[in-house]
Formats: structure tokens, C-alpha cells, sequence
């Protein structure tokens, strides 16, 4: 009985451990309230798109943006990995060049595709930004090339992903930066030993995150509950979509991600 109570002990410790945030509470209590996702984006107005940021931040509000990389090494702001969605190509934007990239327009309107210091132009520190690496590979040097533009930019911001050693590679090189990771039940959808570490932020032991941001439909998830509970975790949420369920939020998550409408002040 008492190896049975040690070995219980030690695994609930190894379990704390390895899910365990990085404190940073007071950074991350100026980041409470509501960010657009991809921008205010609407039909005319496309998702990760100048008109989308400019409409946010003439609401003053702040917002979330995705950052991937180009085949020749440029900081773009797409979401998908590929264009099938966006400009009706199943190629990928790693295989395109940014001059390839300029010529697609976005979504059936005269958007083109922004680059991070482009973006970073435009927002010039009036509003908190919420900048999320997407990659496959190469996670070190695509953080590293972000965590150069951002060096020198004078606005707030934060980065978040999904891929555990792009927030590794900041927490080594810039640990003052906020990192966060972001999560689903993707373990649920394509189940795997990594999307099981992923879904029940096991990486956080890797990654040492000061936030988490984890999907609103899979809000019950046993990872989550242990960040709320456990941990005092800051959460973030993603993303929501009518008042009805961001009433539900706000009583989970500091920190709300919405789109499709304006949330009531």
C-alpha cells in the first residue's frame, strides 16, 4: 500500500511537472479582453488582410494574425498552408516565392498577401497584437526570423503556436517574450502519440508557456481543466463566434478571440 501511495505520488508529481506554465502573471494580466481573429475580417474585408487590420484597429481593437514562411524565406500573413481556400491553388505558400505570392489575389477581391513588416507598419503600436507562427519544420529558423522583426518593433505583442519548438526556441532566446500554446482535441480527431502530448499540454515541459489558448468546443478537455485548475494557467480562447457563447467564455478565459460579430462592451 505505501509503494502504491509513493508511486501515485510521484506520478501526479511527474504530471505537474511536465504540464506546468511559466509565471508570468503580471505581463499577461495587460492581455485580458477581446482580440479579432485575423483581423475584423467580412467579404470585402478578408481575413489576414490589410482591410481586415485596418478595421480593427480603427476599433481600437487588437487582434490575431497568422506568420508563415515563403519559399524564399519571407514572413507572409496567411493562414492555410496551402492556397486553395484563398486563391484557388492547391499550392503551397513554402513552394511560392513572395513575387508569385503578390500576384494571387485574396479571396475574390483586390487583397494581395501582407508581410509581417508590412503588417507591423500598419499596426506602428496602436493596438496588442497576437502573432501565431504556423509551421511544419524548420521551427527554430522561422521563430528566429520572427523574433528579429520584432526585436525592433515598439508595440506589444505576443507569440503563440502549435508547434512546441518554436516556443522552446523563444523561451531560450528571447524568455522575455510571452509564448503561448495553442491547443485542440486533436487527439480526438487524428489520434497519435503527439496530438495526445499536444491535447494535454505535455510540451509544456519543453515549452514553458505563460499562456495557453485552447479551442472553445473542446473547453471540457481533461489538458485544459488541469491549466484552469492546477496550474492558474491565463487562457486564452479560440475562436467564438456569437454572444450566446461568449457569454460562456468569459466565465472560462481571460482572453477571447472572436470573429463574425462584435462583442458588447
Amino acid at each position: 500500500m505505501i509503494k502504491l501511495r509513493h508511486g501515485l505520488l510521484m506520478g501526479l508529481g511527474l504530471i505537474w511537472w511536465l504540464t506546468k506554465p511559466e509565471r508570468r502573471d503580471d505581463a499577461m494580466s495587460d492581455w485580458q479582453g477581446d482580440f479579432s481573429h485575423r483581423g475584423l475580417h467580412d467579404p470585402a474585408a478578408p481575413e489576414n488582410t490589410e482591410a481586415a487590420f485596418q478595421k480593427s484597429i480603427e476599433q481600437g481593437l487588437g487582434f490575431e494574425f497568422d506568420v508563415q514562411l515563403t519559399k524564399d524565406d519571407q514572413l507572409v500573413i496567411h493562414h492555410d498552408f496551402d492556397g486553395r481556400r484563398s486563391f484557388a491553388s492547391a499550392d503551397r505558400i513554402d513552394q511560392l516565392t513572395l513575387e508569385k505570392l503578390r500576384q494571387k489575389r485574396l479571396f475574390q477581391t483586390d487583397e494581395t498577401i501582407m508581410t509581417l513588416e508590412e503588417l507591423l507598419e500598419l499596426s506602428a503600436g496602436r493596438v496588442r497584437l497576437i502573432l501565431e507562427i504556423k509551421t511544419e519544420k524548420r521551427a527554430s529558423h522561422i521563430a528566429r526570423l520572427v523574433a528579429e522583426r520584432l526585436d525592433e518593433y515598439p508595440g506589444e505583442v505576443v507569440i503563440e503556436s502549435f508547434h512546441p519548438l518554436v516556443l522552446w526556441w523563444f523561451r531560450r532566446h528571447r524568455p522575455e517574450m510571452i509564448r503561448g500554446q495553442l491547443s485542440y482535441n486533436s487527439f480526438k480527431a487524428a489520434p497519435s502519440v503527439r496530438n495526445f502530448l499536444l491535447s494535454h499540454y505535455l510540451f509544456n515541459a519543453l515549452a514553458r508557456p505563460h499562456f495557453v489558448a485552447h479551442a472553445f468546443e473542446d473547453r471540457h478537455d481533461c489538458g485544459l481543466r488541469l491549466q484552469r485548475w492546477l496550474h492558474r494557467t491565463p487562457l486564452v480562447v479560440y475562436t467564438i463566434k456569437n454572444p450566446t457563447d461568449y457569454r460562456t467564455a468569459k466565465a472560462i478565459f481571460s482572453t477571447i478571440i472572436f470573429e463574425d460579430f462584435l462583442p458588447e462592451e
